[in-house]
């Protein structure tokens, strides 16, 4: 359903041919990209704040008119919540300890009624590189997807940000061995933070973006593995190992193929290794349009390929 605000505006983009009858928090220039969105629900709440972190600035509007009511100078702001008592949780500064930015940190901010916000009441530790966070819809857990060297999800209690009580994900995911599961994420590898998102689901469970594998995994609120929903898009590197066919690589994602089963969106192909999180791989890599290609098993049962290095 499309809401029109009272104080939106209509908003095209040439370059992507798309154009939109109502629009708000509208900005342009360098650095000005949203990073990070979220609303107060309760009735005598009503700000929805808007994240833009190469500003160094964060916009409160008016959730039910659209109009600008403050801008709040921060370092860096990125992931966005507003928790039960719709106060705000954001990520503030940078994981590079010389970063200008400041360290990077995860905090609560209560807000007041003309859409300041008052200093963090509660602030979050055991973090490496906090990339999203969520706030459960009863209110009692805070989740954070956690990058850099940690990449897993920590769920902190969110009535005293107590040590993570438990973990979801295996310390360092590819970096360390190319095994794809369910209890793993690739948030990050060489060319740097990919991004991610935290969701909640009404009922509790939630879906993480586990970006490097193109795909979003779905957990129950025991943080179960339920589903996934996964789309390749374009690929521009396909190849097969001419010895042992099964085997099926797009990128740097390796697929088993089972020839006896249709191939379908669920079955006939299982993603099983993820070789692009290895830190020796050079980060120009990355940019080719042949990344990993000509692989093959030989008689000493070890796999070859070419990546190449060079532009």
């Amino acid at each position: 359903e499309l809401v029109i605000f009272p104080s939106g505006v209509p908003h095209s983009n040439p370059a992507w041919g798309v154009s939109f009858a109502n629009v708000i928090d509208v900005v342009s220039g360098t650095g000005t990209t949203a990073t990070g969105l979220a609303v107060q629900k309760g009735s005598e709440d009503r700000f929805l704040f808007v994240a833009h972190g190469g500003s160094n600035s964060l916009d409160v509007l008016n959730k039910t008119t659209g109009a600008l009511v403050k801008s709040i100078s921060m370092s860096n702001p990125t992931s966005l919540a507003v928790d039960a008592n719709d106060e705000l949780w954001i990520i503030t500064g940078s994981p590079v300890a010389s970063s200008p930015l400041g360290p990077i940190k995860v905090a609560r901010y209560s807000v007041n009624s003309d859409g300041s916000l008052n200093t963090p009441n509660l602030t979050l530790s055991d973090l490496v590189a906090p990339d999203a966070i969520a706030v459960s819809p009863d209110g009692t857990t805070v989740l954070v997807a956690d990058s850099g060297s940690a990449q897993q999800i920590k769920a902190f209690r969110s009535k005293d940000g107590r040590r993570p009580h438990w973990v979801l994900g295996t310390p360092g995911g590819y970096s360390n061995d190319p095994s794809v599961n369910d209890q793993k994420f690739y948030f990050n590898d060489v060319r740097g933070d990919l991004g991610t998102f935290i969701a909640y689901a009404p009922d509790g469970s939630f879906w993480v973006n586990d970006t490097g594998n193109f795909r979003a995994q779905h957990y129950s609120s025991q943080h179960q593995w339920i589903d996934r929903i996964m789309s390749l898009g374009a690929s521009y590197t396909i190849n097969v190992d001419k010895n042992n066919i099964s085997r099926v690589f797009s990128g740097f994602m390796e697929f088993n193929v089972d020839y006896t089963l249709p191939i379908s969106g669920s079955t006939g192909w299982t993603l099983v290794n993820n070789w692009g999180g290895n830190p020796t791989i050079p980060p120009i890599t990355f940019n080719q349009i042949r990344m990993l290609s000509n692989t093959m098993t030989l008689s000493n049962a070890r796999t070859y390929g070419l990546v190449p290095t060079l532009n």
